[in-house]
């Protein structure tokens, strides 16, 4: 088009794409940052989820084990020939010093378990 009118009038057009397409740039980098900051804020609160449920678990832990132990201490108490117990002594180690334990008797395999 030799024609200057024409040739304005499709500059015009190329300059408008141009910026059309930057502004579409420019709203594709805005899409990513906001994802970006989302995917960080779900991993920063998938990280303190976690440190939670650990600590509830431990916790957990910690009181499983404590009941195991005092049943462990109960059942040595059971065994106890001489029947006076004091209530001072926690430690099994120290209450099978203190006090004689009985064995008790294990089953072989062909005797097998009853209920």
């Amino acid at each position: 088009p030799y024609v200057w009118k024409e040739r304005r009038a499709i500059k015009q057009k190329i300059v408008k794409n141009k910026i059309q397409q930057k502004r579409k740039k420019f709203e594709i980098k805005k899409e990513k940052a906001k994802q970006k900051l989302q995917k960080k804020r779900m991993k920063e609160h998938q990280k303190n989820y976690r440190k939670e449920k650990k600590k509830e678990f431990g916790l957990l832990k910690e009181q499983v084990t404590a009941k195991i132990k005092a049943k462990v201490v109960n059942r040595e108490k059971g065994k106890v020939v001489n029947k006076e117990v004091s209530n001072k002594i926690v430690n099994l180690a120290e209450y099978k010093k203190t006090h004689k334990v009985e064995k008790i008797q294990t089953r072989t395999k062909e005797q097998g378990r009853t209920m």
